[in-house]
């Protein structure tokens, strides 16, 4: 039993290889058209592509920290690509970000409106769109904010099991 959960449509020719990064955020196809594309695992918006290839992808993998990418092609080439811009650095700039491209988009449907008489029922269906890009945006930038405390707050305990255990042994040290 399968399900579609996004139809990723950019490629140009039959997808060879899919494989999903280490945090689960981004989704890579490779292609027969000689490409690599990078998709949000969210939202299935298109992030990236590389064209380093001559002929067909056949596999693609991530470093273990997710970062670099190296992909496979039947042109006898492994290519190294570099995906950390593509990574979220800070959830709450991420968010900020995507709701100011949302209002920038809302901005324009109402020049197009008002300026080029665009049909009532084809805005509504643009804010309808524009409202379920919101809704997935603000479940991402959650989803980013929960990951980032619950790393911090791992690398808080850690720290503190470090200090103690240095403690402990500066206590020994005295003691003996």
């Amino acid at each position: 039993f399968y399900r579609v959960k996004f139809r990723l449509l950019g490629h140009s020719d039959h997808v060879t290889t899919v494989v999903i990064s280490p945090d689960d955020m981004l989704v890579v196809t490779g292609s027969r058209d000689a490409t690599v594309k990078i998709w949000d695992s969210q939202s299935g918006l298109l992030r990236h592509t590389f064209a380093g290839h001559t002929l067909s992808v056949g596999t693609v993998a991530f470093s273990a920290d997710g970062r670099r990418l190296f992909s496979g092609g039947a042109d006898r080439k492994v290519c190294e690509w570099d995906v950390s811009e593509l990574l979220p650095k800070d959830p709450e700039k991420l968010a900020q970000q995507s709701f100011a491209c949302i209002a920038e988009l809302f901005r324009c449907v109402r020049k197009a409106r008002l300026k080029r008489g665009v049909a009532e029922e084809k805005a509504a269906a643009l804010r309808a769109a524009f409202h379920s890009l919101q809704e997935v945006l603000q479940q991402g930038a959650r989803r980013f904010l929960a990951h980032a405390q619950h790393a911090a707050a791992e690398l808080r305990e850690q720290r503190a099991a470090r200090e103690q255990h240095r403690e402990e042994q500066r206590q020994e040290l005295r003691v003996g």
